[in-house]
């Protein structure tokens, strides 16, 4: 009782403790007790023991390399991954026997290697004469200035293309010169030529352009319908809507319990349970959406307003926000939503990557002319909103060059075909003739698709193969069969000579005319039908408007909205925390983001391990 109580309970040994205070009698010498259990076996090799004394296959290690790669490319993470504590017990707890190559092999070895593949590979893809480009430039969260260039082209089948070229750092003026020269670098460093160029309507832009010869440069339309919808939106009477719709729109948004309520009472009246949306400044969408989520929400949001709760917690701004707007007001802003959609939904298509096609700037240009043309019947409000627009809109595209092309790539689209002019037509026609005037034509284009227009007058006569003999006497087979007797007609004039009558080829300018006028006639398309598609199913019907026209006009973006969104990722990119990235790094993992297909990382060049 005195052990127990002060030395506690007896310790129960385990079975490796019983064994290790046990004597090693085998080990004496002496012989071992029956019923001292079998004697310990040595350590069994398993697949598991017997992989760890070797290295892992070099093909394998490469291959788990060049994966990691991807994954700092495609998740946009830093090479400092790999040199992560945490990142590397997780897969050394996959495969123990894999060594991790240090973040500056990462970045000075392996992403540049990766690079030089996929670019060898965008350049055999692009072709060197049917190639149109966007730029735009950018500045980072460190103060370094990039201009981005995106290469667009359509290729054989007929599908539309954009490869991201360079991202360059420029830290001289973003002069129209020094522009052009960053172009006509990357003309040379890409071997490509350049059709025609989008940017935004800045003055430089034009100069750039001109400095680096490029034959069609296209203000962004895009930009375009901002500049001036931002018109409309600065007129004074809207302005002082959005600034009072403004105000119930922050309220909402720093007060959790107006939040809270807002979202009961959308419970309550069956309302779509949406967020408010604030407008963000020099982007005309944000303030259309706002105003149009506004007035989805107005009834809860009033109802919100008068709420008990809210009156106590926020009385003064409560009674402000409820007396804001008068249903005057109220019907002003359904007008603007009413008579601004147009625009809204021009940016939208703009912003397509594959359907906008050139083709679509005049359309829709002359459509939105007449959309804000005023009528008698507009009220003050409308008049002053259209009038803001449509003198913004007016004067864009007036260049007689840019006209030409505009009408040419509208022709091409078989959308908006039947709205080009006669004349159009005429000056398309010449130009596809003396394109075509050193050309040899094709027997293809000749006949067509009509096999009536022979040019003999005497089919031929197929020789028929020589039928198997049933026979098993060999001179029964060699039996000649009687010749053919003759008709009377044929008696007679035997010693006559056939006359096969050969027509002469069309000419180009013929073929042309006929293949215009073919395309012509056929029947209009929807304005929601691919041109693309139309294309690659008729370019055999239509091959001389399709090879060089339809290509090279539809290459030419509406837009340059590739390029925009390329401020986005890099953005994702260059985080507050990799502010310090070298300009080399930050082109080839934009580069590599947007280009890399996943067939690249299987034939890219082998790359080394080193830690």
């Amino acid at each position: 009782m005195l052990c127990s109580k002060f030395l506690g309970p007896p310790i129960a040994l385990t079975d490796s403790c019983a064994s290790a205070r046990k004597p090693d009698l085998t080990s004496l010498g002496e012989p071992t007790h029956p019923l001292a259990g079998p004697t310990p076996s040595p350590a069994k090799t398993t697949p598991f023991t017997l992989a760890s004394k070797h290295k892992l296959p070099q093909s394998k290690a490469q291959r788990i390399t060049m994966k990691l790669a991807n994954h700092i490319i495609q998740d946009m993470r830093p090479f400092s991954q790999v040199d992560s504590t945490a990142f590397r017990e997780l897969i050394l707890e996959c495969l123990p026997r894999f060594k991790f190559p240090s973040s500056n092999t990462m970045k000075e070895n392996i992403i540049p290697r990766i690079y030089e593949h996929v670019a060898q590979s965008v350049r055999e893809d692009i072709p060197g004469n049917v190639v149109s480009v966007t730029t735009d430039s950018w500045t980072s969260r460190a103060t370094k200035s990039y201009v981005t260039i995106t290469a667009h082209y359509i290729s054989d089948n007929f599908t539309m293309h954009s490869k991201i070229l360079q991202t360059r750092e420029l830290d001289e003026s973003h002069t129209g010169e020094n522009i052009g020269q960053v172009l006509r670098n990357a003309a040379t460093e890409w071997g490509i030529s350049m059709h025609g160029i989008t940017t935004d309507n800045a003055s430089n832009m034009k100069i750039a352009a001109k400095s680096a010869g490029i034959p069609m440069h296209l203000g962004c339309f895009a930009h375009t319908l901002n500049l001036a919808s931002n018109k409309a939106v600065e007129v004074r009477s809207v302005n002082q809507l959005l600034g009072k719709i403004r105000v119930l729109v922050t309220f909402f948004h720093k007060s959790t319990t107006a939040a809270a309520i807002l979202r009961e009472k959308q419970t309550q009246l069956q309302v779509p349970k949406h967020k408010l949306i604030t407008d963000v400044k020099n982007r005309w969408n944000s303030s259309y959406l706002m105003v149009e989520r506004f007035l989805e929400q107005q009834v809860s949001v009033m109802a919100a307003m008068v709420d008990d709760r809210v009156k106590k917690m926020h009385s003064s701004k409560s009674k402000t926000c409820t007396d804001l707007l008068s249903p005057d007001e109220v019907k002003k802003l359904e007008l603007f939503v009413t008579n601004m959609a147009p625009m809204y939904h021009a940016t939208l298509a703009m912003s397509e990557d594959t359907d906008a096609t050139v083709g679509m700037v005049l359309p829709l240009l002359n459509k939105l002319l007449k959309n804000f043309t005023e009528i008698e019947t507009d009220s003050t409000f409308v008049k002053g909103l259209k009038k803001a627009v449509y003198d913004n809109l007016k004067p864009r595209y007036t260049d007689e060059a840019v006209v030409s092309f505009l009408e040419e790539a509208q022709a091409m689209d078989p959308r908006f075909k039947h709205l080009t002019a006669v004349p159009v037509w005429d000056r398309l026609q010449q130009k596809v003739i003396d394109t075509n005037q050193t050309e040899p034509t094709s027997k293809q284009e000749i006949t067509g698709d009509q096999s009536s227009s022979s040019t003999s007058t005497r089919p031929s006569t197929p020789e028929l193969p020589d039928l198997p003999s049933t026979s098993d006497d060999p001179s029964e087979n060699q039996q000649v069969s009687p010749p053919r007797k003759k008709s009377a007609i044929s008696y007679l004039f035997e010693d006559e000579v056939d006359v096969v009558r050969v027509d002469e080829p069309p000419s180009i300018q013929e073929l042309v005319i006929k293949e215009i006028q073919a395309y012509r006639s056929e029947p209009k398309m929807r304005s929601t039908d691919k041109p693309l598609t139309y294309w690659r199913d008729n370019s055999a019907k239509f091959p001389k408007l399709s090879k060089k026209f339809a290509r090279a006009n539809l290459s030419v973006q509406a837009s340059s909205v590739s390029s925009e969104r390329v401020f986005s990722l890099a953005g994702d990119i260059v985080t507050p925390t990799r502010a310090c990235l070298d300009s080399d790094s930050l082109d080839m993992l934009i580069f590599l983001k947007k280009n890399m297909l996943p067939e690249d990382l299987q034939t890219a060049m082998p790359v080394s391990t080193c830690t």
